[in-house]
């Protein structure tokens, strides 16, 4: 089968452009595993008080030993939140990292393919053939393709 060089030069330049942005993703997926920390969802302001403290009144009217406890319980509940928290990104993170590292993995396989096509598309290109049987189609009959002694009627 005998391709045309405009065909093959078309091949070879849409390669490059596969391997330019395969390079582009690699070094953004980079970046991104670079910065792929979820710990800042995790902090909370430390003057902040809970919704029933804030919105009932209770450091108005209750003084004394309950709102001590309920300060005590604030405390707590926001210490325990931001240690479940803080466990949760930490998976969220190791889960983002590993899916940033088999992203870059597969743009590297995509890197290598784009480069060997490429270069077997310019060994074709200034490889001295004959470009005169360009055909249109680019398709071979079959007797063209076929030996004689394969074919069964």
């Amino acid at each position: 089968m005998t391709l045309c060089p405009r065909q093959v030069g078309f091949t070879v330049a849409m390669n490059i452009c596969g391997a330019i942005l395969a390079i582009t993703g690699i070094v953004l997926y980079a970046i991104d595993l670079s910065h792929s920390s979820l710990t800042w969802m995790c902090h909370s302001p430390s003057h902040r008080e809970p919704y029933a403290v804030r919105h009932h009144g209770y450091t108005d009217h209750h003084h004394g030993d309950t709102a001590a406890s309920l300060e005590m319980l604030h405390a707590r509940l926001n210490q325990e939140f931001e240690d479940e928290c803080r466990t949760m990104a930490h998976i969220a993170e190791g889960l983002l990292s590993m899916m940033d590292i088999l992203l870059i993995i597969l743009t590297l396989l995509q890197l290598c393919v784009s480069i060997s096509t490429t270069i077997l598309g310019i060994q074709a290109l200034t490889r001295p053939s004959d470009h005169n049987k360009c055909r249109p189609n680019a398709e071979m009959k079959l007797a063209e393709s076929v030996p004689i002694k394969y074919i069964s009627i």
